[in-house]
């Protein structure tokens, strides 16, 4: 690609790369990566590609966002992966709009306070059963879009009032916008609040030996996954 160094748009999507190692594009701006079998993101970073702002990696093998290292990242597409979490995420601190659907995303640790531009979040079809999680949308000051559903902890008729606990800037979650449950939402968080701080501080006096490892059961999980889906 060294003979196009002027590109600011590449579609490479049904094309088998596996691994984008070795990418560098000065001026590339959107880069559509989608159905081409991706394991790993490689050299994906601010130096490699300094004017990126748009990224689709939907549809690929991936399980982890780790090789992600960009500060002008916008809009990123991801739906249709093998994630179990954000860690790679929390180095994307200009993102607007994170597209995450049909993954196997069990906590939304990650999306703290560096992400105070995210306006879109779309984590529908993962693995998120605890209402717990609906504390880390609390330091995203600007996000007005929340699409939860088809999770086990949209199963609750007080879903939509548990995300707004503390994602009290929502206008709209999943298909319908916010109405009187901000109210409701608002009598809550004080109970909400000392449950999380009681469950952090149990959680921080249990012995060390008794927490499972978990990169062990995400390594379970998704051997699992993946025997259901070969069967399939």
């Amino acid at each position: 690609m060294s003979n196009f160094p002027f590109l600011q748009f590449l579609d490479l999507t049904g094309n088998p790369l596996k691994s984008t190692k070795g990418i560098k594009q000065h001026s590339l701006e959107k880069l559509i990566l989608s159905k081409t079998q991706l394991e790993d993101l490689e050299d994906m970073t601010t130096e490699n590609l300094p004017n990126l702002i748009h990224l689709n990696i939907t549809n690929n093998a991936l399980k982890k966002l780790d090789g992600l290292e960009h500060r002008t990242l916008k809009t990123l597409y991801a739906a249709g992966n093998k994630l179990r979490n954000l860690s790679g995420v929390s180095r994307l601190t200009s993102l607007s709009r994170l597209h995450l659907r049909d993954n196997r995303i069990s906590s939304l640790k990650g999306l703290e306070e560096d992400h105070e531009t995210l306006e879109y979040l779309n984590v529908r079809s993962n693995n998120l059963e605890e209402v717990e999680e609906a504390y880390h949308l609390s330091r995203m000051k600007k996000l007005t879009t929340l699409v939860i559903a088809d999770n086990a902890v949209s199963d609750s008729d007080s879903y939509r009032v548990d995300a707004l606990v503390y994602g009290r800037r929502l206008q709209r979650i999943d298909k319908d916008p916010v109405e009187e449950e901000r109210q409701e939402a608002a009598e809550l968080y004080p109970q909400r609040e000392e449950e999380r701080l009681l469950a952090e501080r149990e959680a921080k006096e249990r012995p060390a030996d008794e927490e499972p490892d978990q990169d062990d059961l995400d390594s379970q999980r998704d051997d699992d996954e993946d025997r259901d889906e070969e069967d399939d």
